[in-house]
């Protein structure tokens, strides 16, 4: 562990830190790991069963859990998809409240991409956080809202 943790702390940026091993004993702990960790700006928590050993890949045995933020925007335009997508829907582009311009072109169902949401019309999206620039990082479509912002 110490070869580790020198390694991270010798690098110019680091953008990983070693976190703690917390045993939970109920979902509520789970949900004050995860309210602790997004006021301390960290991305999630990984829930793993204590009884099977590390996998250093993609396992069932362990689950990302993250906090997310959503918000509303105003459709302004449509950009066309690529190669699979070509000539349906590619990304909304957006407008936020504030003025902001934003593409969302993730979790579309192949008939939201045919008959895409109209331009004028508010979608609610989720995100993980805010860049430095202002805009809402990793942008995931969930639904048309009726009405306007």
């Amino acid at each position: 562990m110490f070869n580790l943790l020198n390694y991270f702390n010798n690098r110019k940026k680091n953008y990983t830190d070693i976190a703690n091993t917390v045993i939970l004993k109920s979902i509520v702990s789970a949900i004050i790991q995860l309210s602790i960790g997004f006021i301390k700006g960290t991305e999630g928590v990984v829930v793993r069963d204590p009884k099977i050993p590390y996998i250093n890949k993609r396992t069932s045995t362990a689950l990302k859990v993250k906090r997310f933020k959503d918000a509303e925007c105003e459709v302004i335009g449509h950009t066309e998809g690529k190669r699979k997508y070509q000539g349906l829907l590619g990304a909304l582009e957006c407008r936020l409240k504030n003025g902001i311009i934003l593409k969302i072109g993730t979790v579309f169902t192949d008939n939201e991409r045919r008959d895409p949401p109209k331009v004028g019309s508010t979608v609610t999206f989720k995100y993980q956080n805010m860049t430095k620039y202002g805009k809402p990082r990793f942008p995931v479509y969930l639904r048309v809202r009726n009405g306007k912002i």
